[in-house]
């Protein structure tokens, strides 16, 4: 039931009806609670209370609220929960989430050593690297670990780095890979909450409009037929 709860607390987030999510979350929360009162040991149990405790965050977060007393649940569960990598890499996303970026570099430096073919850990740590202020490295693992698909999350990171380095020919290029982002989200995952908060955020940072496009364009000028 605690699953099935938070999937759909998820959809209905995702579909923009955050008065019906919370409430649905609300329910998850009590019910991985409820789960948790009987084996408090479950590993299972723990990640979808962590779940549920970042999803809720990030639902206030954008309404205006604050969010964090539902980070600081999600963070003391994730803190127990290291036994396997994506465990691990769960940590360091939560960690990126509230802004402890050095913390989320030194997880991830660990993890792509151990298990250096997952392409979604050096996608965290260049983004990692990237808020923590080093820029340069940032930039460097993005660009040495380009993945083959995915959603578009690794390129807008890389858009975000380059224009914040903003060299000669950064600039352009980074609305360049901001575009072939947007592509490859609306390919293969259009409804990706996470993917779409961060394509917006990096739309406003490269100076883009909704339409993905530079906001000093001018508008298109209407065609008329005359008579």
């Amino acid at each position: 039931l605690a699953v099935c709860q938070r999937h759909r607390a998820r959809l209905l987030h995702g579909a923009g009806r955050p008065d019906d999510a919370r409430l649905v979350y609300n329910s998850a929360v009590a019910s991985f609670n409820k789960a948790l009162s009987l084996h408090a040991e479950d590993p299972f149990s723990q990640d979808g209370l962590a779940r549920c405790h970042e999803h809720r965050g990030d639902l206030r977060l954008e309404l205006g609220e604050d969010a964090e007393e539902d980070y600081a649940a999600a963070l003391a569960i994730r803190r127990m929960l290291r036994e396997t990598p994506e465990d691990r890499y769960r940590l360091a996303l939560l960690w990126l989430k509230v802004g402890d970026a050095d913390q989320a570099v030194k997880a991830m430096r660990e993890l792509t050593t151990s298990v250096p073919e997952n392409p979604n850990y050096w996608t965290l740590l260049g983004a990692a690297a990237f808020r923590a202020g080093d820029v340069e490295a940032g930039i460097n693992v993005l660009e040495g670990h380009q993945p083959a698909a995915g959603d578009g999350t690794h390129q807008i990171w890389l858009s975000m780095a380059l224009w914040a380095r903003g060299t000669e020919g950064d600039r352009q290029r980074a609305r360049e890979v901001y575009q072939s982002a947007v592509e490859l989200m609306e390919k293969n995952a259009p409804s990706r909450i996470e993917a779409i908060k961060l394509r917006d955020d990096a739309a406003g940072i490269l100076g883009l409009n909704a339409s993905g496009k530079p906001d000093d364009d001018p508008a298109p000028e209407a065609s008329s037929e005359s008579g």
